[in-house]
């Protein structure tokens, strides 16, 4: 594997200078330099060591889980790391190899953190639910580390992903609310554009687009807060939207209350579809989703990235597994309006 030295080498500068570009001392390079050394670093496939810079490094056997967030009890809070968290090490394990989980909350300053925390501790990264507005993985990818995204769909060359066909979702969830009778629908998706909402979003109306008489109107949420406002928005719309196909389980139960507090009940007078089949929440047994396989999430994203670690010639690929449609209570037939 390459060297320091070797970098130095290929960008024509001393190791020292490499130094100072993988340590983001940009006070120390021009732009061209710093340019020319990770042009370099990606080209040899370089990973820097923790310690010893100018020795050769070694794989060390152990990939990276990235986390979206830190919170208390952080794996079994959120049903979607933990689930995926499952596959991932299993298949970890099973090819012995070992995994560290880092919070990508906790990686910032300019990639700084990045190279304090990573560099040599780990052969390359798993990354749950990443999001665009962070620059972890556009840093981890400037600097060549191999990377398997998981709940996304990559969005950066030489990334790869493993998520399930969210487009597929949506057309789906839009034939099931067409067919029962729902002709003035509305999509609730995320202020932070996340991929899987704009995927799920776009399957949704592009079946609608080959519907007679179907209108689609597009709210998105930033926080739980705005759905109050949302679901009043909904109400006094002129179209008067009769069902809600909601990005996620979260938003759609949390609509679904605050339909309740305003005097409308689901689904007599009105329609909510999500997507996880979130069994932590106590009402989810009445919730019309989508079930992902998470397991086989993690397991595939682990298998392809320890894969092309150990043959770098498995060129990055995009995974899309279906989803199972669970129909239940809080969808049925669309009401006759009378607000």
């Amino acid at each position: 594997m390459a060297t320091i030295r070797d970098v130095a080498k290929v960008s024509g500068v001393s190791a020292a200078t490499v130094s100072n570009v993988l340590n983001q001392r940009a006070d120390r390079v021009s732009a061209e330099t710093r340019d020319k050394v990770l042009a370099a670093v990606r080209s040899l496939k370089y990973r820097p060591g923790p310690a010893h810079q100018f020795h050769q490094t070694v794989r060390v056997r152990n990939i990276g889980v990235l986390i979206p967030n830190f919170a208390p009890r952080p794996l079994t809070s959120d049903v979607y790391t933990f689930g995926v968290l499952n596959g991932i090490l299993e298949a970890a394990l099973m090819r012995e190899w070992t995994a560290t989980i880092y919070a990508d909350i906790l990686w910032r300053e300019n990639g700084q953190s990045i190279r304090q925390r990573y560099d040599g501790r780990c052969d390359g990264i798993v990354a749950i639910a990443p999001s665009k507005q962070r620059d972890s993985i556009p840093v981890l990818v400037e600097r060549g580390v191999p990377i398997v995204q998981i709940g996304t769909t990559a969005w950066i060359d030489g990334v790869s992903s493993v998520d399930v066909d969210n487009f597929a979702i949506g057309v789906q969830a839009a034939e099931h609310l067409y067919g029962l009778g729902h002709r003035s629908l509305c999509f609730v998706g995320s202020k932070e554009e996340a991929i899987a909402a704009v995927e799920r979003l776009d399957g949704f109306s592009s079946c609608l687009e080959d519907y007679q008489s179907v209108s689609l109107e597009k709210f998105a949420v930033g926080s739980e807060a705005d759905l109050e406002r949302i679901a009043r928005l909904i109400l006094e719309s002129e179209a008067k939207p009769t069902c809600a196909f909601c990005w996620n389980d979260g938003v759609a139960r949390s609509l679904i209350k605050v339909l309740s507090t305003l005097g409308v009940s689901v689904p007599t007078a009105f329609s909510v579809v999500g997507v996880n089949n979130d069994t932590s929440a106590s009402d989810t047994n009445d919730l019309t989703t989508f079930e992902q396989d998470l397991h086989t999430i993690g397991v595939q994203a682990a298998t392809m990235l320890i894969d092309h670690l150990l043959d770098e010639e498995i060129r990055p690929a995009i995974v899309r597994l279906p989803a199972q449609f669970i129909p239940r209570s809080s969808s049925g037939p669309a009401p006759q309006l009378d607000r």
